[in-house]
C-alpha cells in the first residue's frame, strides 16, 4: 500500500486511531516545510542531496511500516519537490509582478504625473483653438499680445516660447519680433506654479502713475499742483506745462522716444485718428488713451488704451466671445470708432476672463492689480457714452515730438526713452 491510498483512507476516515493520528503528524510537518520554504525561497542544501538521503530522511520521519518500500520514498521525494518547484514558480511570478508594478510607477513618476500636475497651473504653451499648417496659437502668446496692447504702449509683444518643465513650470522667452530704431530685444524668464519671475523686470514695465495731464474735461485723472505765486497749476509727470515743454529741447535728436501726449479736449476715434494722418505721423507705433470715469468723477483706469495698427491678426481667438480682439492690419484703416470700441470692449472681457495671468505678470513687477476697478463698470461706461480719447502715444525722436507740441490740439507731451 502506497502513501496516497494511506491519505485516500485518512480522507474517507477508515483509518485505525493510530494510523489516524501517524498521518495527521506528517501533514502537520508537510505544512510546516512549505511555510518554511515559502518564508526562505529553498530549503538549504536541498539541491546537492541525493536522493538516497532525501528517501532515508523521509522514511525516518514517516516512521511507519512501509518506509523500506522504494517507490513510496521516491513519490515522497517528488512530493517536496513539487512543493519547491511551486513555490519557487510562485517567487518568480510575484517578482515579475512586483517589477511591472515598480516599473509602471517609476515611469508614471517620471513621465506622466509632471503633467497630470501642471493641468492644475497656468501652461503658457496650451495651444488654443485648432492647429494650422501656418501657425499654433499658444495661450500666453495670445495673452501677451492682448495685455501689452492695453497696458505698454511702445512695447507690443506676441511672440512667447515656452518650454515646459513639468509639475506647472516653464521657461519662457518673450520675443521682439517688429522694432521702429531697429534694436531688437528679448527677455527670458521662468513661470512656477503661477508665479512669473521676469529676468529683466523692466522690460514691460508698466508707468508708476498717470502720464496724462488732468484737464477740465477729465476730472477723474490724478492731479499734481505746484504753488506759483498763490497761483494752483496742474502739473504731469514732466511737470508743469511749461517745464515739460523746456524738457523736450533736451532731446537726442537720432534718438527714439515713447512720447505721451494729452489732448486739449475729449475727442472721438474717428475725429483723432484723421487728425493724426494728416500730421504724417509714424502710424505704426500710434496707441490711443482711453478715458473713462465712474459716478464719484474718478478715472476708472488710467494709461489704459488700444492700438488701431497692430499685428496679431492670425492668430485664434474665440470671435463671437470676442469680437475684433485683433486687428488686421490693412483693414484697420477703414474702421471706425464702433470698431474700435468693438475692439477695446473685447480685450477688456479677454483680460477678465483671464485672470490668471493679469495677476501673474503685474505681481513679477511689483504692481498691484492694474484692472482693480470693476471691468464691468468700465465696460457699461464705454458702451453707453462712446469711446473717447484724451491722449494717445508714439514712438518718435525729437523732431517730430517737437514739432507736435506746436499743434493747436495738444496741451501737453511726457517722453520717456525707449528702453
Amino acid at each position: 500500500m502506497t502513501y496516497r491510498d494511506l491519505l485516500k483512507l485518512y480522507k474517507s476516515g477508515s483509518l485505525e486511531e493510530e494510523k489516524r493520528k501517524e498521518i495527521e503528524a506528517d501533514i502537520e510537518k508537510q505544512d510546516a516545510i512549505s511555510e518554511y520554504l515559502f518564508e526562505e525561497g529553498t530549503v538549504p542544501g536541498f539541491d546537492e542531496l541525493p536522493d538516497t538521503a532525501l528517501l532515508t530522511n523521509s522514511s525516518s520521519a514517516m516512521d511507519f511500516s512501509l518506509k523500506e518500500e522504494n517507490t513510496s520514498s521516491q513519490e515522497e521525494a517528488a512530493f517536496l519537490k513539487t512543493i519547491q518547484k511551486s513555490i519557487r514558480r510562485a517567487f518568480f511570478k510575484m517578482g515579475i509582478v512586483v517589477g511591472s508594478v515598480v516599473l509602471a510607477i517609476t515611469l508614471f513618476v517620471l513621465f506622466a504625473l509632471p503633467h497630470l500636475v501642471s493641468l492644475f497651473y497656468y501652461n503658457p504653451g496650451e495651444v488654443v483653438g485648432p492647429v494650422t499648417e501656418w501657425r499654433n496659437t499658444d495661450r500666453m502668446s495670445l495673452d501677451m499680445a492682448v495685455y501689452t496692447e492695453l497696458f505698454v504702449p511702445g512695447y507690443y509683444r506676441e511672440t512667447v516660447i515656452s518650454t515646459d518643465r513639468g509639475y506647472g513650470e516653464y521657461d519662457i522667452r518673450i520675443n521682439q519680433t517688429a522694432s521702429i530704431d531697429g534694436l531688437f530685444t528679448n527677455v527670458s524668464g521662468v513661470i512656477k506654479r503661477n508665479e512669473l519671475l521676469l529676468y529683466d523686470t523692466n522690460y514691460l514695465k508698466l508707468p508708476s502713475s498717470n502720464v496724462f495731464l488732468r484737464t477740465e474735461e477729465t476730472p477723474g485723472l490724478p492731479l499734481s499742483i505746484i504753488n506759483d505765486d498763490g497761483k494752483v497749476s496742474p502739473m504731469g509727470a514732466s511737470g508743469s506745462p511749461e517745464y515739460a515743454l523746456e524738457k523736450l529741447q533736451d532731446l537726442n535728436e537720432d534718438s527714439y522716444y515713447l512720447a505721451y501726449v494729452t489732448l486739449e479736449h475729449l475727442t472721438g476715434y474717428d475725429d483723432f485718428i484723421s487728425w493724426f494722418h494728416e500730421r504724417e505721423l509714424l502710424w505704426s507705433s500710434v496707441w490711443c488713451s482711453v478715458y473713462a470715469e465712474d459716478k464719484h468723477s474718478s478715472a476708472l483706469l488710467t494709461n489704459i488704451g488700444f492700438s488701431p495698427y497692430v499685428s496679431g491678426s492670425d492668430m485664434y481667438y474665440d470671435e463671437e466671445r470676442y469680437p475684433y480682439l485683433r486687428l488686421n492690419g490693412p483693414d484697420a484703416y477703414s474702421m471706425n470708432g464702433e470698431d474700435m470700441k468693438t475692439h477695446f470692449i473685447s480685450m477688456l472681457r479677454y483680460m477678465q476672463d483671464n485672470e490668471t495671468f493679469l495677476e501673474m505678470i503685474t505681481t513679477a513687477q511689483g504692481y498691484g492689480h492694474p484692472m482693480s476697478s470693476s471691468i464691468d463698470t468700465l465696460i457699461q461706461n464705454i458702451e453707453e457714452n462712446g469711446l473717447w480719447l484724451n491722449g494717445f502715444a508714439m514712438v518718435a525722436k525729437k523732431e517730430s515730438i517737437f514739432k507736435l507740441s506746436e499743434d493747436e490740439r495738444v496741451c501737453y507731451i511726457h517722453t520717456t526713452p525707449m528702453r
